[in-house]
């Protein structure tokens, strides 16, 4: 990827709420993107918590996490999560990069999670969920 340039990874729908992952290379560091694009007319929450790694076939990571609870369709973004040159030495296979992310939804307000009608309150203990792009 070029200064300046993105890659987005396919949506993910989990419990009804499309998710997904955008990473870019900004002033020599890539930047990653976690995002519910979540669109409804009805009020809805999805109070979270999410870690987002870079991996290595090594096993060697790095990781940032964060809580938040999204509203509207937004996303939380980790500038500068790593030095480019450093993300292309120690984590690029070929021209392969893994990123990972480990969501906790802890409370969803709005939204079905099942076939219904009409949106209510669910509220789980910590469900988890994982997907790799």
């Amino acid at each position: 990827m070029d200064k300046g340039e993105w890659k987005s990874s396919l949506m993910k729908y989990h419990f009804n709420i499309p998710l997904n992952v955008i990473i870019d290379h900004r002033n020599d560091h890539l930047d990653v993107w976690f995002y519910c694009k979540r669109n409804s007319s009805i009020p809805w929450s999805v109070q979270c918590a999410f870690q987002i790694q870079i991996v290595h076939p090594s096993g060697k990571t790095k990781s940032e996490e964060q809580e938040m609870v999204f509203k509207t369709p937004q996303g939380y973004c980790w500038y500068h999560f790593m030095k480019w040159e450093e993300m292309k030495k120690e984590y690029l296979v070929g021209d392969q990069l893994t990123v990972s992310v480990n969501v906790v939804i802890n409370k969803i307000t709005g939204i079905c999670v099942n076939s219904c009608s009409t949106p209510y309150l669910v509220s789980w203990k910590k469900p988890k969920f994982f997907f790799l792009n």
